[in-house]
């Protein structure tokens, strides 16, 4: 079977670190003009409303657990919100970066129930292995969404970068990305795209 996955060219290397200054984005994100953090919430959350929402995902969770479909249900908003900017970029290749990416082992992937998505996150983890650089790139939506699950269960934290029109999405905490993008038009474009997947686009939080 053809792999989905495909280790960058060092142009394409070259052209990420050129125009977003680092493969880690989270590094300067805060110095950007047009960001904005991507979340289930409208609002940060108070004390009590912590204490009473699954901000992470369990492992020890049993299948019909509240909290397991609870969260579930808000994974499914946020691949709907991937979904939507993969076509709108025309399903064009998104590079995808895994900081950490030489501690990450197989154990990780237990996040995953399913045997088929667990096998192709390990085929993923050894190109991004092989890049040497913790990058990797794919044109495949469901291969695309084995890392967005991976990220929102915090397993493993990815920036997720499409580059026709310079943006890029940064695998946060609890259940968020944050945004970073180069232009107001394409920051109000991912805003519609939150809103139409029942998601909120709100300022983040981050010195």
């Amino acid at each position: 079977m053809e792999s989905k996955f495909c280790i960058p060219t060092k142009q394409e290397v070259d052209f990420l670190e050129k125009h977003f200054h680092s493969l880690d984005v989270l590094e300067f994100y805060s110095k950007g003009k047009y960001i904005s953090l991507i979340d289930r919430f409208p609002r940060s959350l108070t004390e009590d409303e912590i204490e009473r929402e699954p901000l992470s995902y369990s492992r020890d969770w049993e299948p019909s657990a509240k909290e397991k479909q609870k969260y579930l249900l808000d994974e499914k908003k946020f691949l709907r919100f991937f979904s939507s900017i993969y076509h709108f970029h025309k399903k064009n290749n998104v590079f995808v970066y895994c900081r950490d990416f030489a501690d990450i082992n197989i154990n990780d992937f237990r996040y995953l129930e399913d045997t088929n998505t667990q096998n192709m996150a390990v085929e993923g983890l050894s190109y991004l292995k092989e890049s040497s650089q913790g990058v990797l790139k794919t044109s495949d939506l469901a291969t695309l969404e084995v890392f967005v699950k991976l990220t929102l269960r915090e397993a493993i934290y990815c920036n997720f970068f499409f580059i026709d029109s310079l943006s890029v999405l940064i695998g946060y905490y609890e259940m968020s990305f944050l945004l970073y993008c180069n232009d107001p038009e394409t920051l109000k474009k991912y805003e519609d795209f939150a809103i139409e997947s029942n998601l909120f686009s709100r300022k983040p939080n981050i010195g």
